[in-house]
């Protein structure tokens, strides 16, 4: 019967209820394509009806339609002022193209219209938390939970804010509390998975076990899997395809961007996830043979697409970020699948063949950490170009201060408990030390009293003369603050990846742990490759002592800074034409390896 919808509209051209039940059942079963036609068939014939631009403002944000829902979306305001749901849905999609200060408006006029509108406050906390504001965000997802205790998505939206401070056991209780309410909610699963890669608390097996448990459920929502793949004749390139939504200026177009110009010997084919677009991917376009926006499309509708391709590998550059495609993977629209640069874990998907790493990051011990087969780099996993608007490196902190100066520019989410308590232990071991943190959380003073409350908790006496924090800032002033520092420090267990690229580019080497994990061994792939093994720890202990003792060779700390930046330069994480062809020859290999 759904077929008949749209047919059922011309026969009710004159209906306004009959329209209304076409539009909300199309819009239910997801079937947003016809949706649209039947919504706009109705804006035509009642112009008037708010209503009606309400509906095609929703079904164009799910169609990824963002600039088209916002004109709906205000259209529908100006025939109804007095609906809070339509500003509580704009608000939703002005988050879509990062308008947030927009979006806070919205919410708060949808709230003061209906002060019992539990999405609106839902709303405002993701507003929040992409402000910098987490715990204004935890205390409106409190509300909004309070006036509907079922809101699953509500408690993941909690568990991101406690996230965002490094509240990790908080953030984790939010999540499973959030899956326990809506089991098959791949979003649930996503934020608990991605969560448990901060969490210094889980094990491998247990992160092992839920991401299977993801895997079965987008498989058990495939009808049919492709079959009869295309398979290159002799002389022909290889068809390599990317899914991301982040083709963008973001950590993963950031390292992807550096080798695409030198790619020479296979075929670049982009499925952008995510409709944002900026100058980062402007310069990257013209390096893919095609391109499609797959945001607006179903999951059958994009498999069908790279299927019809013809590609030879599928990358995942993903994984359970935000924006990510992964139930894509599960129909197999690829003979070969591999998830690669986005995500530091086993994503759990059956169809996913291989996960890419590099001899320190994935060593042979760690297999069973993934459902995937493992790839090697030879060098480095991944590549970051040498930034544009990067300064010189500065003299050393230290020889002007007669202090060092530690730090680190990772987000907030990354330094939990443990890390906080290694850090007051090497500020109590060099008394005259400062530690530097940047970034977007700590533009926020209550943000910034917590953690100064957590240093002083540890022993850190009038930890505000000691912390220098500050808040987000544009990526060339962010890169000159590195010439404030003469160590960075790398969090654990999720170490820092394009920051601790950024930091040896500016000629600050990073202290790092070892860890069991790949996600704690980014560092260590990152030290390795510039030549600072000694600045790689295996335990905590050794950690501390480390901070200790290469906080006293002002000489040696000297000569790095002068020297790092060409080392970098010259290693295979900054060199874009050689990690091009490491990137081909792994290609190759797989397509090897695979038949």
């Amino acid at each position: 019967m759904m077929k008949n919808y749209r047919a059922a509209a011309v026969e009710y051209f004159d209906n306004k209820n009959k329209y209304k039940e076409a539009v909300v059942a199309l819009f239910d079963s997801g079937n947003y394509a016809e949706a649209q036609i039947v919504a706009r068939n109705m804006t035509e014939k009642f112009p008037d009806c708010a209503f009606a631009w309400k509906a095609l403002g929703a079904i164009l944000k799910m169609l990824g339609k963002t600039l088209e829902s916002i004109g709906a979306m205000q259209q529908a305001i100006e025939l109804d002022p007095a609906d809070a749901i339509i500003y509580s849905n704009l608000s939703a999609t002005l988050q879509d193209i990062n308008r947030y200060r927009e979006a806070q408006m919205y919410c708060l006029k949808a709230i003061e219209l209906q002060p019992d509108l539990a999405i609106a406050y839902h709303n405002l906390g993701s507003v929040l938390n992409n402000l910098g504001r987490p715990l204004d965000a935890q205390a409106v997802c409190l509300r909004a939970i309070q006036l509907k205790p079922d809101f699953a998505e509500a408690y993941y939206n909690l568990g991101n804010s406690f996230n965002e401070i490094g509240a990790q056991p908080e953030a984790q209780l939010s999540y499973l509390r959030a899956i326990e309410l809506m089991p098959d909610s791949l979003q649930a699963y996503d934020n608990i998975l991605m969560g448990m890669n901060y969490n210094p608390d889980f094990s491998i097996s247990y992160y092992k076990e839920w991401a299977e448990k993801y895997g079965t459920l987008i498989s058990s929502r495939v009808n049919r899997k492709f079959t009869n793949h295309n398979m290159p004749k002799s002389g022909d390139k290889l068809k390599v395809g990317f899914v991301s939504g982040d083709f963008r200026n973001h950590a993963v177009g950031l390292l992807l961007e550096n080798m695409l110009g030198s790619i020479k010997n296979i075929e670049l084919y982009a499925y952008s996830a995510h409709n944002a677009e900026d100058e980062l991917t402007w310069r990257i376009k013209p390096y893919f043979k095609k391109w499609t926006a797959i945001y607006d499309k179903n999951d059958e509708e994009s498999a069908h697409i790279i299927y019809k391709d013809g590609i030879n590998i599928l990358l995942d550059l993903s994984g359970h970020t935000r924006f990510n495609r992964l139930p894509v993977f599960a129909y197999k629209p690829a003979p070969v699948q591999a998830s690669w640069l986005g995500y530091p874990a086993s994503t759990g998907v059956k169809e996913i063949d291989y996960f890419i790493g590099d001899y320190y990051t994935s060593p042979k011990s760690e297999e069973s950490h993934f459902n995937e087969k493992i790839y090697r780099f030879q060098n480095s996993c991944i590549c970051l170009a040498p930034p544009c608007e990067a300064p010189k490196v500065g003299m050393l902190p230290a020889l002007r201060n007669r202090f060092i100066t530690f730090g680190c520019f990772n987000n907030l989410a990354k330094i939990n408990d443990e890390v906080i308590a290694i850090w007051s232990e090497i500020l109590l071991q060099i008394p005259a030390a400062r530690l530097f943190l940047k970034t977007k959380q700590l533009g926020n003073k209550n943000v910034q009293d917590i953690l100064f409350k957590k240093f002083n908790d540890n022993g850190v006496a009038e930890p505000a003369k000691r912390l220098i924090l500050e808040g987000a800032s544009p990526r060339a002033e962010l890169l000159a603050s590195y010439n404030k520092i003469d160590i960075a420090l790398d969090p654990f267990p999720y170490n820092g990846g394009v920051t601790g690229a950024e930091s040896v580019y500016m000629g600050v080497p990073i202290l790092t742990l070892k860890g069991d994990r790949f996600v704690s061994r980014v560092g260590e792939s990152i030290a390795n490759n510039v030549g600072l093994s000694k600045f790689i720890a295996q335990n905590k202990e050794e950690y501390i002592k480390k901070a200790k003792d290469n906080s006293l060779d002002i000489a040696e700390l000297a000569d790095l800074r002068a020297n790092l930046r060409n080392i970098s330069l010259r290693s295979s994480l900054f060199d874009g034409a050689r990690f091009a062809k490491d990137f081909e020859n792994a290609m190759a290999d797989i397509w090897m390896k695979s038949f």
